[in-house]
């Protein structure tokens, strides 16, 4: 089947229950006899029912009823244009029967009817105008130009071997290679911060990471080495922009993997038309219901990946450059991030509140950011580039979000299951 616009309307209408009850039957006897529309079917159920918020579902309607609007159009101006041009060949035909003194029944040619001038305007294509974003986005995160495809022996299990027991034997993690994008000119690491536009150079140092209570303890001496880390969280605009350069038997096959889509999740993501696109509003906001994962998925397809533990804290801290705050930039959080007091308990657009003295925005506040590590406790002796525990079911998650006080202390530690994610986790990437 021709998955047209048509089409989608009617898998819409069927997903949303507007369908008859006869033409509900026909349409499962159409889904059961055809594989790509029932992988379709399949992937609008997922990501039309999973949205419950009722903006969203108004969005729909009337984008629906735009269409319904234009394709009523559509037809009547294909009328008008039929019986107008069947008209003008009658009057054509009148004159000549004029002027040759000919009878009226002996001019004309059988296939110039008014019929046949509707069939031959029925054959011209009608396209029907597709949803687009009203206005672009400034941050999506330095996306190449080109869409290059994620690497097969990268991609993230659905749920990995070592995750499904509590607390069994995980052997260490190790560094993939980082692909690069086709357009990539070079493969060295760039000399100066202005190479990566969108990322911040962290020179390398030693810290005291982590703190004297609960799960920050001990407090040990850790040697970073120097790295790049994006100024801002990854947004909405910019995983829509990786989901859809992706082909479709990948979407099919790890799209539930990387997001959730259940309402309690409060994915800003919707699919229309055969695009993911944010939701009006929020396409400069961080995504958020993304699996850890979903955002390796997201790092290692342009080229980076999720930072460390260790990496994260120090940048939090400003990379030996600034006073010790307990929060990222400041001893007070009012100015530096979105927290519970002035959030409104919703994410706000990156890159408006002050940034630390790196030039890093939202470290501290508006969303939970993964880290790549494993949780765990912390080792009491000094460390270079430590990569985490080799044991533990969940990753580490940093920063703090909207909801938060406590959690926005550059200390301050979070863990949640690899494959679950909420309305207040996101994540960031750095580079070697």
């Amino acid at each position: 089947m021709d998955l047209n616009q048509s089409t989608y309307e009617q898998i819409e209408a069927y997903v949303m229950g507007r369908m008859s009850e006869a033409d509900a039957l026909q349409f499962d006897e159409q889904i059961a006899a055809d594989p790509q529309l029932k992988a379709e079917v399949a992937l609008q159920t997922e990501l039309i029912r999973g949205i419950e918020d009722e903006g969203l579902k108004s969005e729909l309607k009337e984008l629906h009823g735009e269409l319904v609007h234009t394709q009523q159009v559509v037809l009547r101006n294909r009328i008008i244009m039929g019986v107008g041009g069947g008209l003008v060949l009658l009057v054509i035909g009148l004159l000549f029967i004029f002027k040759d003194n000919k009878p009226v029944g002996n001019d004309i040619p059988p296939d110039t009817s008014v019929t046949d001038s509707l069939a031959q305007i029925d054959t011209l294509p009608h396209i029907l105008p597709e949803p687009t974003l009203e206005e672009p986005v400034a941050v999506v995160n330095n996306l190449p130009e080109k869409q290059p495809a994620i690497p097969a022996e990268v991609t993230p299990p659905s749920q990995p071997e070592e995750d499904t027991t509590e607390n069994s034997p995980i052997s260490p993690d190790t560094v993939l290679p980082i692909p690069q994008p086709p357009d990539t000119q070079e493969t060295d690491i760039p000399a100066s911060p202005a190479d990566i536009p969108g990322m911040v150079f962290i020179p390398g140092g030693e810290f005291m990471m982590g703190g004297r209570m609960g799960n920050e303890t001990p407090a040990h001496p850790v040697q970073v080495s120097a790295f790049y880390m994006d100024q801002h969280e990854v947004t909405n605009a910019a995983y829509c922009y990786f989901l859809n350069a992706l082909d479709r038997q990948m979407i099919d096959e790890r799209l539930s993997q990387w997001l959730i889509t259940d309402p309690v999740a409060g994915s800003k993501i919707a699919y229309r038309s055969g695009q993911f696109v944010p939701r009006k509003g929020f396409e400069s906001h961080p995504v958020v219901a993304i699996t850890w994962h979903g955002a390796k998925a997201y790092a290692q397809w342009i080229g980076k990946r999720l930072p460390t533990e260790a990496e994260w804290e120090y940048a939090a801290r400003g990379g030996g450059q600034a006073p010790p705050y307990p929060f990222a930039g400041s001893s007070n959080p009012a100015g530096i991030s979105w927290n519970q007091v002035n959030s409104r308990n919703t994410t706000h657009p990156v890159g408006i509140k002050t940034p630390n003295v790196l030039g890093i925005y939202d470290l501290s506040g508006n969303v939970w950011e993964w880290c790549n590590d494993r949780f765990g406790p912390y080792r009491d002796d000094r460390q270079t580039d430590p990569i985490g525990p080799t044991y533990g079911t969940e990753r580490v998650l940093r920063g703090g979000s909207f909801k938060d006080l406590d959690g926005l202390r550059v200390n301050a530690r979070w863990h949640f299951a690899p494959h679950l994610s909420r309305e207040h986790i996101g994540f960031r990437c750095v580079v070697d």
